[in-house]
């Protein structure tokens, strides 16, 4: 994740979304007076910045904001993560950031996050551990590992997205040169890809799915497809479509 203070802007790295190339070009533009999260695994050109430091956890532990369903668990992981300086990390959730950052900040600092279609990451998540698991077969992977649902990076507890703006993957480089015209950010394209190198492309490895496991993802991915259709934009777009959640306008109230 990424929060500037010269663009104004706090950006939160969801999975399997190029978040990673993201931060690389972000990283070229805002050499200064920003935080810069960590990585992992780690990616030539990432170097993380800024990212630790101490912050209050009790109203953190208060909230229960790190497990909403177990005061225990928010208790562990929060103070972890205070005794270790660990602030800022690789996707970190939005309700995290707010707690540890300023909130003069939080409230007028631009939030956006990108999101993209859950097969699409499902398969580039796949690839990627079957780059470290050789062998994994894809029934294998979604019995195994998590899914790389995101909502509960953009959203609060009650699933209501806590960014302004959610960018559509599919339209990734349009949408990016907008917000960088919007806020003033030089850009000329995601010219490094990372983790690229995950992807089979052209190897003819390409997994077809069956429809029972179409069926296992639509169901994991079920309330995020929901988030997204109650605040789109427009009904023209299906879904995961670039949705700004708060006009900004003067006077505009932000979550």
């Amino acid at each position: 994740m990424i929060i500037s203070h010269k663009y104004r802007f706090i950006f939160l790295k969801t999975r399997k979304t190029a978040g990673t190339s993201i931060e690389l070009w972000l990283s070229q533009c805002c050499r200064s007076g920003y935080v810069f999260g960590s990585v992992e695994p780690e990616e030539p050109g990432h170097c993380p910045r800024n990212d630790r430091a101490w912050f209050n956890p009790l109203p953190e532990i208060a909230n229960r904001v790190y497990a909403p369903e177990d005061t225990l668990i928010s208790w562990r992981r929060t103070t972890g993560d205070w005794l270790r300086r660990r602030c800022y990390y690789n996707h970190i959730a939005g309700a995290l950031v707010r707690e540890r950052t300023n909130k003069t900040i939080w409230g007028s600092y631009w939030k956006w996050c990108v999101e993209r279609a859950p097969e699409e990451k499902v398969m580039s998540d796949f690839y990627m551990q079957r780059a470290t698991f050789p062998g994994l077969t894809f029934g294998d992977y979604l019995n195994r590992f998590p899914l790389p649902v995101n909502f509960p990076i953009y959203c609060d507890r009650d699933k209501i997205p806590l960014v302004d703006e959610i960018i559509d993957y599919r339209h990734l480089e349009e949408r990016l040169s907008d917000l960088s015209a919007r806020l003033g950010i030089p850009y000329t394209g995601l010219r490094q890809r990372a983790k690229a190198h995950y992807t089979p492309g052209k190897r003819g490895e390409l997994v077809s799915l069956t429809e029972a496991q179409r069926r296992k993802i639509a169901t994991a991915f079920a309330r995020e497809v929901r988030i997204h259709a109650e605040f789109k934009n427009s009904a023209t777009e299906a879904c995961f479509m670039p949705r700004i959640n708060r006009a900004a306008v003067p006077g505009g109230r932000r979550r």
